[in-house]
């Protein structure tokens, strides 16, 4: 299933697959934003174990090179049939920009 999961002190344990998108935790008070790529969470006990391809925090994304990214997916997308695997890659490409710049005003 697609969505969204919180997970407070003394969680079920639970595997699960992570999907491009926001990952947030507090820390300290302060909401802490990554933009990911696709991966797992682990919930055991008290712990949550995170692997995923990739994870930039929102201050450290480079915006101009995600609005560069986006357009270029864009483009690419236009020309390309829709049935095609690189119609997939574009699409998804797409997406990891859009969530970066989303990431990155936070």
């Amino acid at each position: 299933t697609e969505g969204e999961f919180g997970v407070l002190r003394g969680h079920e344990a639970l595997l699960s697959s992570v999907d491009i998108g926001q990952l947030n935790f507090t820390r300290n008070n302060k909401k802490i934003y990554y933009a990911v790529n696709t991966g797992y969470a682990e919930v055991t006990g008290n712990k949550v174990t995170i692997l995923i391809e990739t994870a930039e925090r929102a201050d450290q994304i480079d915006v101009t090179r995600a609005r560069r990214a986006k357009d270029n997916a864009e483009a690419r997308l236009e020309k390309i049939a829709k049935d095609s695997e690189e119609f997939e890659k574009a699409r998804v490409a797409l997406m990891r920009a859009i969530v970066r710049l989303s990431i990155a005003e936070k």
